[in-house]
């Protein structure tokens, strides 16, 4: 039984960290992301910067969102995104995206004027929303 125990002990840090360096797909946490309104709000770090467009002079105008003043919502089940439309632009022939720890998810529309990106940062191997940037029109 000793024996197990420092077995065990040996190998306990090893197991941790293997653990502790895995790293989240991005498609895999936005589909939970957009479908679970709790998992939403613990992978934003409040307060999130948030930027809209002043529709009166067309500046970009900064604030920051509570988590109080969250609102949830759907990025991918949506009623206006169930086509399932989502593009992804490559920076090369393999069809694999470069992995540097920061993405933009971003809804478009080219005779609807909206244009929303929400900016998503690898924080310790799991995804968070660090800002929203609105400047549809």
């Amino acid at each position: 039984m000793k024996k197990l125990l420092q077995i065990f002990l040996l190998l306990f840090p090893s197991l941790i960290s293997a653990q502790s360096n895995e790293v989240e797909k991005f498609d895999s946490f936005l589909v939970s992301f957009s479908s679970d309104s709790l998992f939403q709000l613990s992978r934003i770090q409040f307060p999130v910067i948030s930027v809209t467009l002043n529709q009166e002079y067309f500046e970009e105008v900064e604030s920051k969102i509570q988590k109080t003043e969250w609102t949830y919502i759907d990025l991918i089940g949506d009623e206006l995104f169930k086509l399932d439309v989502r593009t992804q632009t490559y920076d090369n022939f393999d069809l694999k995206l470069e992995d540097t720890g920061e993405r933009v998810f971003s809804l478009l529309s080219l005779y609807g004027g909206m244009h929303i990106y929400y900016y998503f940062k690898r924080v310790n191997g799991k995804w968070f929303l660090v800002k929203l940037r609105d400047v549809s029109t």
